[in-house]
């Protein structure tokens, strides 16, 4: 399982728990939906998606990336509709 945090500066930041994939698919598969979205490409905010691989309430260590110009949750929300229409 993926622990996923959502975070911006200023705002909540937001969970997601993914099964099934690797961090590196997962960062693959966040990068594939922002450039598909890529109307969020010029905005200058930051947001940073941490990625963590569990294994019951033992954590690995995380990636981060950073991606432009959405908030996390709307980030959140695009996860989810791009997981739930495959």
């Amino acid at each position: 399982m993926l622990r996923v945090s959502i975070s911006r500066k200023g705002d909540k930041i937001v969970y997601v728990s993914i099964v099934e994939s690797t961090v590196n698919e997962f960062i693959f598969f966040v990068k594939f939906i922002m450039n598909k979205h890529n109307e969020y490409e010029f905005h200058d905010y930051i947001t940073s998606v941490n990625i963590r691989a569990a294994i019951g309430s033992v954590n690995g260590k995380s990636k981060t990336i950073k991606v432009n110009g959405i908030s996390p949750e709307n980030l959140k929300k695009l996860i989810v509709s791009e997981i739930t229409s495959f």
